[in-house]
């Protein structure tokens, strides 16, 4: 088992994260990286607390403040109107914090919303 965690997230992915490493620092010193707390990169680098909040009746369009309508692309003949897209976007935005994460998880592989939608 010990192998086959090493394999997975260790010796065989080294080359991806060097080359990772070695494309970020490019741009900003990987090693500076050190001086920031994961709160801190979280800060910089995304949002720390997403807005799903959903407000559905109101308008003829579902007003969802900021991240939650930003990410959602409705398509396959789906649109923002449409009564599957508007019951999803209620149900999310009445997720707890730690279900959003875990749905998103699931979803994408992150737990983030993307930065900047899409």
């Amino acid at each position: 088992m010990d192998l086959v965690v090493d394999f997975t997230i260790g010796k065989g992915i080294r080359r991806q994260i060097n080359a990772f490493k070695n494309g970020f620092s490019s741009v900003f010193p990987y090693e500076a990286l050190c001086a920031f707390t994961a709160d801190e990169l979280v800060m910089l680098f995304g949002k720390s607390e997403e807005d799903w909040s959903y407000e559905g009746n109101q308008y003829p369009l579902p007003l969802l403040i900021i991240a939650l309508v930003d990410s959602v692309k409705a398509d396959h003949g789906f649109n923002v109107d449409s009564k599957s897209i508007r019951n999803l976007l209620e149900i999310l935005s009445s997720l707890s914090v730690n279900d959003r994460r875990t749905f998103l998880q699931f979803l994408t592989g992150s737990p983030k919303l993307p930065i900047g939608g899409t």
